[in-house]
């Protein structure tokens, strides 16, 4: 193993643990969605999750290690916005005041979208807009969703 593989390890089992944790609290949520939406968007998620695998692969064989939160981050934050769209379409609380806007979901797709063409928001901005919308979701009980 080289020295420059560690590094890479430790950022990306980071940056996929916080995806996880984020997914989970999103999922709790989702009680209420019709085994044909969530089927759907389970196939999404595991389709994103190939994609970001492939994306893994390429990255930390090619990149030097300050490069990849840049480099992942689009894929990771494309996962968690789909799962922030299917809470707020069919969710629990999506007729609650202060539920997430589809709006600002949007919004920060499309901001995502054109970061590769370096017209869109700086990661900082996107980023504050993630919190807001993370932010925006009333909680639900502490039993998480299982599988």
């Amino acid at each position: 193993m080289t020295s420059g593989a560690r590094p890479h390890g430790a950022r990306v089992r980071i940056a996929l643990d916080t995806l996880r944790t984020r997914l989970h609290g999103i999922h709790e949520g989702c009680d209420s969605i019709d085994a044909k939406r969530w089927s759907e968007y389970r196939a999404a998620l595991d389709a994103g999750v190939d994609e970001l695998d492939s994306e893994l692969a390429r990255v930390t064989e090619h990149h030097d290690p300050e490069d990849l939160d840049d480099l992942l981050y689009p894929h990771l934050t494309r996962l968690e916005l789909d799962g922030w769209r299917v809470r707020a379409t069919h969710g629990a609380g999506t007729d609650e005041p202060g539920s997430v806007s589809l709006d600002l979901i949007a919004y920060a797709h499309r901001q995502l979208d054109s970061q590769h063409s370096d017209v869109g928001l700086p990661k900082g901005d996107l980023e504050r807009i993630m919190d807001a919308i993370r932010d925006s979701v009333p909680r639900v009980g502490a039993t998480p969703k299982l599988g």
